[in-house]
C-alpha cells in the first residue's frame, strides 16, 4: 500500500442527507408498507378497543424491530421488496445518486450501485426495488438499490481524541463504543490503526463508533470520478 492511500469515515446519518424522502419501504415477508398505510389511515385505527388498532400496533412493532438490525447492521437475512411514494411530488430527482427513505434507510441508483458491485462489498447488500406509487400501484421505471452495511472490522484504536468522542454510558463492551460528541465531523478526527490496510473489503462498519461508515481509498476515488461522492459525506481518518 503507498503511504498516500487514506482510509475514509462517515455516520450514516449524514449519508444523502439533503436527499430525504417520504417513502415508505416494504420487505419481503416481514412488513407490506401499502398495507400498513391503509390500516394507518383506517377511522377504526384510532379507537384503542378496535381490530384495526391491534392490527397497526402490531405491524408498527414489526418495522421497528426491522429498523432497528438495519441501523444495527444485521440485515443479512431482511430483504427489500419494493419503495412506496405517496405523492408524486415526492419522488426522487434524476441526479439523486444517494438518499434516505423513511426508516433512515440508504437507498442508490443504478449508476451507483454498478460503481459499488465493481468492489468487494462481500457480506454488504444490493437490494433491486422499484417504486410503486401507493394510490395507483403504478411502477415507476427507475430500479433503485438499497444498500445495507453487514460488515465489521474493528480497526478504530482503542482510545480516541476525547475532544471529539465519548463513550457510550449505556453499551458495555470488552473496548469502549464511541459516540461522536460533535455536530460535524472532519477529516482526521478518527484515529484507524495500520492493520486496515490488510483488509480488502471496501465498504464496513466499526462497532467501536456508533452509526460509522467507513470506505477504501479505492473506492473513495472511483466515487470521485463518477462525481458520485459529495453526498456519503466522508472524511479522512488519521492513521496510526
Amino acid at each position: 500500500m503507498s503511504d498516500e492511500q487514506k482510509v475514509w469515515v462517515g455516520l450514516t446519518s449524514n449519508v444523502g442527507t439533503y436527499n430525504i424522502y417520504p417513502i415508505g419501504v416494504s420487505y419481503k415477508n416481514a412488513f407490506d408498507y401499502s398495507e400498513y398505510i391503509h390500516i394507518e389511515n383506517h377511522p377504526d385505527t384510532d379507537n384503542t378497543d378496535s381490530i384495526m388498532f391491534e392490527k397497526w400496533r402490531t405491524m408498527n412493532s414489526k418495522i421497528i424491530d426491522i429498523q432497528d438490525k438495519y441501523h444495527s447492521f444485521n440485515f443479512i437475512n431482511i430483504i427489500p421488496e419494493c419503495l412506496w411514494l405517496s405523492k408524486d411530488e415526492d419522488e426522487p430527482k434524476a441526479n439523486d445518486y444517494i438518499f434516505r427513505v423513511k426508516g433512515g434507510v440508504i437507498v442508490i441508483n443504478s449508476a451507483l450501485a454498478d460503481i459499488l458491485n465493481k468492489f468487494n462489498l462481500d457480506q454488504n447488500k444490493l437490494s433491486p426495488v422499484n417504486i410503486r406509487k401507493i394510490e395507483s400501484n403504478e411502477i415507476l421505471k427507475e430500479v433503485y438499490y438499497v444498500l445495507s452495511i453487514n460488515e465489521l472490522h474493528n480497526y478504530m484504536t482503542e482510545e480516541q481524541n476525547d475532544e471529539y468522542f465519548e463513550a457510550s454510558p449505556f453499551i458495555k463492551a470488552d473496548k469502549p463504543i464511541y459516540e461522536f460528541s460533535l455536530a460535524t465531523l472532519k477529516n482526521d478526527m478518527v484515529e484507524v490503526n495500520m492493520d486496515v490496510f490488510n483488509c480488502d473489503i471496501d465498504l464496513w462498519h466499526d462497532p467501536s463508533l456508533e452509526e460509522s461508515v467507513f470506505m477504501s481509498d479505492r473506492l473513495k476515488k472511483a466515487l470521485n470520478d463518477a462525481g458520485m461522492a459529495d453526498l456519503w459525506n466522508m472524511h479522512s481518518c488519521t492513521l496510526i
